[in-house]
C-alpha cells in the first residue's frame, strides 16, 4: 500500500484498501462515499482559512471517483501527492 502510493499507483491503493468491499458495495458507499462526501464542506472550510492544517484520513478515502483527492481537483484545488 505504501509503495503504490509513493509511487502514485492510486488504482492499486484503491484495490488493496477495498478488499472485501466487492459483495459489500452498500457499506462501501455508507462508509467510504458518504463520508467523503459529508467531509467536503469542512475540507472546503479549511482550505479557505489562513492557518496551515492537516487533514488526516484512511487512504481509502483519498483515491477512486468519490475521494477526496479527486473531489478536491474536480472543484479546481491544485493538490499534490507527496
Amino acid at each position: 500500500l505504501t509503495t503504490a502510493w509513493r509511487e502514485g499507483d492510486t488504482e492499486t491503493v484503491l484495490e488493496i484498501s477495498s478488499v472485501g468491499f466487492e459483495s459489500h458495495p452498500e457499506l462501501f458507499r455508507r462508509l467510504v462515499d458518504d463520508r467523503n462526501n459529508a467531509w467536503m464542506p469542512q475540507v472546503r472550510s479549511i482550505l479557505g482559512g489562513t492557518r496551515n492544517a492537516v487533514v488526516v484520513v484512511g487512504a481509502l478515502h483519498l483515491v477512486g471517483e468519490t475521494g477526496l483527492v479527486t473531489q478536491l481537483r474536480n472543484e479546481g484545488y491544485p493538490v499534490v501527492q507527496h
